[in-house]
């Protein structure tokens, strides 16, 4: 696709400058990941040759739909964050001959030049060179070459550099061809810029600790579970709204029942695998309301457990998710025998 047939299919969908501000990317992360959790157990118990069941139809369209309207913003956004970072290029830049001779070998002359016409605008006139544009220059090239200024270019400090770069290659990646449609949208929530997450450019209601939180209880597969929780009494994150609607949608085809629910959120085992933040918060409140312990506590003996000690806390599962679809055994590499994980 030439640049020219891009601006004009973007220019559809902003008719005007980007208003964010009734949108919420933890929520539509959090409605991404239970439907995307769901669908991987719904697939996984399927040989490849069986027949989905009329319910399993209706929730696929479903699924493919919602990622679809999230996706479709989200390739939007990665391409007019991408291009407003630009701006922020040093011109000493265009003074690197031979880093400039490299840009023109491998881009074209043509798509050097118009990269060259964003640096020093004002977003806003980025946002109309976007809408606006009748250059018959190659996206694909083009993106690529945003790419290797933001890697090799010369910037301030706190502006494009390479963690840009990483955020213009997921949206090279998905136009490659190297990565899905569903793919770009399960990266776009772990994308981050020089001063975190990219959800800051436009966004007027933005938590980045609710983003992070999301994706640490994503990261323990249990975002089904958190759903599940909130239907017993513990809401967490302000859950509610369309997302819960969503969740009883999911329940209504699949007999009542959430596919990949476990039992309650277990926030010891969010923070066990590695949690970008701490929850003492949260972990005290399942403690109080659905007494779920920390694996170091025995509620029998009412003590907390020696290191030596190994406990067995439910007998009956023997397997770890470590993805949705994806379960192991649980090997106790001291002893050399099966051990039991605890109970979600």
């Amino acid at each position: 696709m030439t640049f020219k047939g891009f601006s004009e299919v973007f220019a559809k969908h902003y008719s005007s400058y980007p208003d964010l501000e009734n949108r919420h990317p933890y929520r539509e992360a959090m409605d991404f990941y239970l439907l995307n959790h769901v669908y991987s157990e719904t697939i996984n118990k399927k040989h490849r040759c069986m027949p989905l069941t009329q319910n399993e139809r209706v929730f696929e369209s479903l699924y493919f739909s919602v990622v679809e309207n999230i996706g479709v913003k989200a390739f939007y956004y990665l391409f007019l964050i991408c291009f407003r970072e630009m701006r922020h290029m040093k011109t000493a830049t265009y003074n690197d001959h031979p880093l400039m001779n490299k840009a023109i070998k491998f881009y074209s002359s043509d798509t050097v030049n118009l990269l060259k016409n964003i640096v020093s605008m004002s977003s806003e006139n980025i946002f109309e060179f976007l809408r606006n544009n009748h250059s018959e220059v190659q996206v694909i090239p083009l993106v690529a070459a945003v790419k290797f200024f933001f890697d090799n270019g010369k910037w301030s400090k706190g502006y494009g550099g390479k963690a840009w770069g990483r955020v213009t290659k997921c949206l090279l990646m998905f136009l490659q061809g190297d990565i899905t449609f569903e793919m770009m949208v399960d990266t776009v929530w772990t994308l981050a810029h020089n001063n975190g997450p990219i959800f800051n450019k436009g966004y007027g209601y933005y938590k980045v600790k609710h983003l992070i939180t999301v994706l640490d209880i994503q990261r323990s597969g249990q975002i089904p579970n958190m759903f599940f929780s909130h239907q017993h009494g513990v809401s967490y994150l302000g859950l509610g709204g369309s997302s819960v609607g969503l969740y009883e949608r999911i329940k209504e085809k699949f007999g009542g029942v959430c596919p990949g629910v476990t039992g309650h959120l277990d926030w010891f085992l969010v923070e066990s695998l590695g949690a970008e933040q701490q929850y003492t918060y949260y972990k005290n409140l399942q403690t109080d309301k659905h007494k779920i312990f920390s694996p170091g506590y025995s509620e029998s003996k009412n003590k907390k457990i020696t290191k030596d000690t190994k406990v067995i806390k439910n007998e009956s599962q023997e397997m770890y998710q470590v993805m949705p679809g994806m379960h192991l055994p649980v090997i106790d590499r001291d002893l050399g025998v099966r051990n039991e994980v605890y109970k979600l």
